[in-house]
């Protein structure tokens, strides 16, 4: 029994998609709806991803896939800080769900979600086009 199974995966993304908006104000009247969906269906991916990393138990895999992944949104113009705040309320919501878990097997499943998240947030810091002082990262 894994901690991010389809259905949970597909719950989180909403969940996180929702934080997000309600975090950037001006995110729905710059991008729209569509870009609404778009952000629920790359959250969905990244889970997914995710979850293949961890049942691979490839960290590496996971931060390849990161940088990838902001490779291709920087060049469709996405600004930085838009994919580390993200990322970051990905990395918080997950360790959110993992606090909340009771069974003991998921909880131990969902830890190294959490861990990889925060692997994969502090990669994003490290390699910021930006200056580091300007990216804040609380746990």
């Amino acid at each position: 029994m894994d901690f991010l199974d389809d259905e949970a995966i597909e719950r989180l993304a909403k969940k996180i998609t929702e934080k997000y908006y309600a975090f950037d104000k001006a995110a729905l009247s710059r991008w729209g709806s569509e870009g609404k969906e778009k952000t629920f269906y790359s959250t969905k991916k990244t889970l997914q991803r995710l979850r293949t990393c961890v049942e691979l138990n490839d960290i590496q895999r996971f931060c390849n896939y990161m940088e990838w992944l902001t490779t291709v949104m920087t060049s469709r113009k996405i600004k930085f800080n838009v994919i580390f705040d993200h990322t970051e309320i990905c990395y918080k919501a997950i360790k959110s769900e993992w606090s909340k878990e009771k069974n003991r097997s998921k909880k131990n499943s969902a830890a190294k979600y959490v861990h990889f998240m925060k692997v994969g947030l502090e990669q994003l810091k490290n390699n910021a086009p930006i200056p580091k002082r300007d990216l804040i990262f609380a746990e």
